[in-house]
């Protein structure tokens, strides 16, 4: 959608305001200064003239915008799962980017990056998937504002399997306010719980409540938007095995 652009006269020292959803022309006599304020976005078929052009506006010249530019996109293997980044040199209408996954055959959507609508400034991106083991295929889907979407190429990667071990991982940030992020490992592929506790041992929330996985990093986020700040607990349980992790709310 073409934004509302505002013109300033400044030699004449008059305020224009200017609309247009269909093909037009101006032009303005020799010597007039103009100045675009705001961000706002508007496109040009043929853009002729000499002088100084202020403002943060984006100018887009020609009948077709220029799409993502997208100028790297690598995966990179850590000890919780596989991390990846990637750049763009320009965007126009740039919704954002769905992170996909192959296993086996099928590609599967397993998380969404917003993008930066339209900007001519390189942009630097980042996902990781802590559910990530073996060799692993990604690609991104980019999506623009109105729902057309094109595919990046494929990278492929060795994820390294997170150790099976019953362990609890200090949430991050911390202290925290609202959300935190809690991330945990267990010894074998079984049922296990993450729940919340406050200062005085009662249940604030159950975060997890299933079957873990073994062999990755299982990854959960708290949002404490409802509690008070002060001290709480997390609590993983499995198998009659417990830990726990201290937690810091401030609000």
């Amino acid at each position: 959608m073409r934004q509302f652009i505002v013109l300033l006269l400044v030699t004449c020292g008059i305020s224009v305001s200017s609309y247009s959803q269909g093909a037009s022309s101006v032009e303005y006599q020799s010597g007039t200064s103009l100045e675009v304020n705001g961000s706002a976005q508007y496109q040009a078929g043929a853009l002729t003239g000499s002088g100084t052009f202020m403002g943060g506006s984006n100018i887009i010249i020609g009948g077709n915008p220029l799409p993502v530019e997208l100028v790297s996109f690598t995966a990179i293997s850590a000890k919780t799962g596989v991390t990846l980044n990637w750049k763009t040199a320009t965007e126009v209408n740039n919704y954002g980017f769905d992170v996909e996954r192959k296993s086996n055959a099928d590609w599967a959507k397993v998380g969404f990056v917003e993008g930066h609508g339209t900007t001519n400034a390189p942009q630097s991106y980042s996902y990781s998937d802590n559910f990530a083991s073996g060799k692993i295929v990604y690609r991104l889907k980019q999506i623009d504002r109105d729902g057309k979407f094109e595919y990046s190429k494929e990278v492929e990667v060795a994820a390294v399997a997170a150790p099976a071990v019953f362990s609890l991982s200090q949430n991050y940030p911390n202290p925290f306010n609202p959300t935190t992020n809690i991330s945990f490992t267990v010894p074998s592929t079984g049922r296990a719980t993450l729940k919340i506790l406050n200062i005085l041992g009662q249940e604030v929330a159950t975060l997890f409540n299933g079957e873990a996985q073994a062999g990755i990093v299982n990854q959960v986020q708290f949002n404490a938007s409802g509690c008070a700040s002060g001290m709480y607990f997390s609590r993983l349980e499995q198998n009659g095995k417990t830990q726990m992790t201290k937690m810091s709310l401030l609000k």
